[in-house]
């Protein structure tokens, strides 16, 4: 408990919202996804608010976030799902 306790605290420190956001995914995919025509789909829906609670942020710049990992190629969204169309994608921000 004590480990997974000091790892949150060196995210919130030194990782970025994209990275937190990044690591989160990773997380998620473990226990949500699933195969889909582009990568992976989260069969878990969230909204920005709740992903900003996951990840100590508000809703703006996990919405700014999104945005920009769409803009770029690396997740999208599909009927309110998120699709994680680049898994190499998602584990490059993570570092």
């Amino acid at each position: 408990r004590r480990y997974s306790i000091e790892n949150k605290l060196v995210d919130l420190l030194f990782r970025t919202v994209e990275q937190r956001f990044a690591k989160t995914l990773m997380s998620l995919v473990d226990d949500f996804g699933i195969p889909h025509a582009d990568g992976i789909l989260l069969n878990i829906r969230l909204t920005h608010k709740d992903y900003a609670a996951l990840i100590a942020s508000t809703r703006e710049t996990v919405t700014a976030t999104v945005n920009n990992l769409k803009h770029k190629g690396v997740i999208g969204i599909e009927d309110k799902y998120l699709v994680i169309k680049s898994l190499d994608g998602i584990r490059a921000i993570t570092g």
